[in-house]
């Protein structure tokens, strides 16, 4: 098994883990544990406990639903951002970049040292939302008159809103992917 093997090993376990018990409940030994490699690979590859959480964070991001769906070709802009959004929010694997996602970006409140990634992510992600909503603009699918990169930072608020009450149990699916649904059409829909 490769360096590269080892080391999507460790992240695949650490998001496991965190999925499972929080990044509070993230121990190394655990990591290493459930990756089946050595601890001291895990330091060799990440160097300490705040260099793997903001790998992971990435690793997350990476494996979004939506960065496929962003990329996409033969659909509207509008279709590919709805068909993005609504992805998010949709089976286990999901739920636990979710999960995830929403650890982190809650622990950065209190680790600074995590601040960067979150801020870089995110607007990572933003970005992608706003240039799909530019496409659509193009395409005529999405409304010419709203300010992408405004509605990116809206309709991304509303998803991570909408995400955490999904992974929080106090909403559905299915119910969070309706209301979702929604404000993308009332805020970006041609009228």
């Amino acid at each position: 098994m490769g360096a590269t093997d080892r080391r999507t090993k460790v992240l695949r376990a650490s998001l496991d883990l965190i999925a499972e018990n929080g990044v509070r409940g993230l121990r190394l030994e655990d990591v290493a544990e459930r990756a089946d490699v050595a601890l001291s690979l895990i330091y060799y590859h990440f160097g300490n406990r705040i260099d793997l959480l903001r790998a992971v964070f990435r690793y997350a991001n990476e494996q979004a639903a939506s960065t496929d769906i962003f990329a996409a070709s033969g659909r509207s802009g509008y279709d590919r951002l709805e068909a993005g959004m609504l992805g998010e929010m949709r089976g286990n694997s999901v739920r636990a970049n979710a999960v995830v996602w929403n650890e982190l970006t809650a622990s950065a409140v209190f680790e600074p040292e995590l601040r960067d990634e979150v801020t870089e992510t995110t607007r990572s992600w933003v970005q992608g939302i706003e240039d799909t909503i530019r496409s659509g603009q193009a395409d005529g699918s999405i409304r010419a008159d709203v300010d992408p990169a405004d509605e990116a930072e809206i309709v991304a608020s509303v998803l991570d809103g909408l995400s955490t009450r999904w992974v929080s149990g106090s909403i559905s699916a299915a119910r969070a992917r309706t209301l979702l649904k929604q404000a993308i059409r009332q805020h970006l829909a041609p009228r």
